[in-house]
C-alpha cells in the first residue's frame, strides 16, 4: 500500500462531479466538489467507523509523534496542534511509558503546585491543548515523545493528493458522493450507495488487522481499563 493517495483534489473532484450527474451548479459560484471531498475526508479520518461498519477504521499512514520536554514547576506540556487522539506518551529519559488517568483523578490529587511536591512523571492526562503530568516535573530535562492518530489537512491545492494511501482514493469519493446526496435530499440513491460503500470499505479495513493475526494474546480487559483502577 502506498503512504499517501494518488489522486490529485482535482482529480477527485472530477470524479465526484461525474457521480453527481455532471451538475455545473455545484462547481459555481460555490465549489461544492471540493467542499464534499473534504468533509468525506475528515468524516472519513476522524471516526471509529461510519454506517453501522462492524470494523473500526483505521490509518497507518495517520499515526505519529512529535517530541517535547518538560519545565521544572510547570505542570503540563503543549499537545501537538494536529492530534485527534494521544496514544500514550513516553518518557524517553528514564525509558518508561507513562500510565494514562481520568481528568478527574487529575484534578483531585493535591500539592499540584507545591515545589516539594514535584517528582518524575510517571501518569498524564489530556485536557484541552495541554497534556498535564503527575507529579509536577521536578526538571526541565525530562525528554517526551507523545504518540498520537493526527488529524489530515484539508486539501486546498488543485495538485494535492490525500495523506492517507491510494487505496482510499475511490472511497472517498465514493462518500463525498453519499453526504452529497444527503444534502440534496436524493435519500434513496445515498442508501442504495451507503450500502456499496460499507461493504467495499468493510473488506479494505481487514486487511489492515491482518498485522496482527501472528500475535499470540488472550482476551484481557481494555488497557485504558486496567491503568484507572
Amino acid at each position: 500500500m502506498n503512504d499517501m493517495g494518488n489522486l490529485t483534489y482535482s482529480d477527485m473532484q472530477t470524479r465526484l462531479k461525474l457521480e453527481l450527474g455532471q451538475r455545473d451548479s455545484l462547481a459555481s459560484p460555490t465549489n461544492w466538489y471540493g467542499i464534499f471531498i473534504n468533509t468525506a475526508y475528515l468524516t472519513l479520518t476522524t471516526r471509529k467507523w461510519l454506517f453501522g461498519m462492524k470494523k473500526k477504521l483505521y490509518f497507518p499512514e495517520l499515526e505519529t509523534s512529535s517530541t517535547a520536554t518538560t519545565t521544572d514547576g510547570t505542570a503540563y506540556v503543549s499537545t501537538p496542534t494536529d492530534a485527534l487522539i494521544i496514544r500514550g506518551v513516553w518518557d524517553s529519559t528514564n525509558d518508561r511509558m507513562l500510565d494514562w488517568i481520568p481528568k478527574e483523578e487529575y484534578w483531585d490529587r493535591t500539592g499540584r503546585a507545591d515545589t516539594n511536591a514535584e517528582g518524575i512523571p510517571t501518569k498524564y492526562v489530556r485536557y484541552g491543548s495541554r497534556i498535564y503530568l503527575c507529579p509536577t516535573p521536578n526538571s526541565s530535562t525530562i525528554g517526551l515523545t507523545i504518540y498520537y492518530r493526527k488529524k489530515p489537512t484539508a486539501l486546498t491545492i488543485t495538485a494535492q493528493v490525500t495523506e492517507i494511501g491510494r487505496e482510499w482514493d475511490e472511497p472517498i469519493i465514493k462518500l463525498a458522493a453519499i453526504q452529497a446526496m444527503m444534502k440534496l435530499k436524493e435519500y434513496d440513491f445515498a442508501e442504495i450507495e451507503k450500502r456499496a460503500w460499507v461493504e467495499d470499505v468493510s473488506a479494505l479495513v481487514d486487511i489492515y488487522y491482518d498485522e496482527a493475526k501472528q500475535l499470540n494474546s488472550h482476551i484481557q480487559p481494555d488497557s485504558v481499563y486496567l491503568r484507572s483502577r
